[in-house]
């Protein structure tokens, strides 16, 4: 309410930073506007739920990866519209897309094996898995992977800034999704509550 004047105050113009709001919610018919850009309801997209990376061979035998993310309100809106609730992530995103073949999915949290030249390395020597055991804990919308030692426990303002010269056994590793050697759960492998690791391929 506008006190001096006495008159409500409907609506609020609020200067935002967001450059690619999300269209949330189409207005009712009562409210529809005669300006395109006033018929949406737009809201900011706090995060990405997961990271899909693609993989196949072009015409001339090179290997090509590509990634889409998909936002918390495309997951969200899978989610309520589905009438099974266990579901896995391959049900929403594409199996196939411009030509490559789904390779993994990636969110906050899940678990991955490191490896330097060849997978192969990591079964070879499981004595050595506490040691390539990492978790992704962070997705950048340039495509690359922040990973950070599962054992880590200091506060991420005392853990040392990621580089590109990672090696395995650093507390923090940054990765390009084209570049991510590793082998990543419920694809490759699982693991229990109690540590144990199950090969899956």
């Amino acid at each position: 309410m506008n006190e001096e004047k006495q008159i409500p105050i409907k609506k609020v113009r609020c200067i935002t930073s967001v450059k690619k709001p999300l269209s949330f919610e189409h207005r009712k018919p009562r409210d529809i506007s005669n300006k395109c850009y006033k018929n949406d309801y737009y809201v900011a997209s706090d995060d990405n739920y997961l990271m899909a990376v693609y993989k196949g061979v072009t015409p001339k035998g090179k290997v090509k990866y590509m990634y889409e993310f998909i936002n918390m309100l495309d997951a969200a809106r899978f989610y309520k519209q589905s009438n099974d609730k266990v579901l896995v992530d391959g049900n929403f995103v594409q199996l196939n897309k411009d030509g490559l073949n789904l390779y993994y999915t990636l969110k906050k949290g899940t678990m991955v094996l490191l490896y330097v030249d060849n997978p192969d390395e990591i079964w070879e020597n499981n004595g050595d898995w506490s040691r390539r055991l990492y978790k992704v804990t962070e997705l950048w919308k340039d495509g690359r992977i922040v990973v950070t030692k599962h054992t880590e426990a200091r506060p991420s303002s005392e853990v040392p800034k990621v580089t590109k010269g990672f090696c395995v056994g650093d507390s923090k590793g940054l990765y390009s999704y084209s570049k991510f050697s590793a082998l990543v759960q419920g694809y490759d492998f699982e693991i229990n509550e109690l540590g144990e690791i199950k090969r899956l391929k």
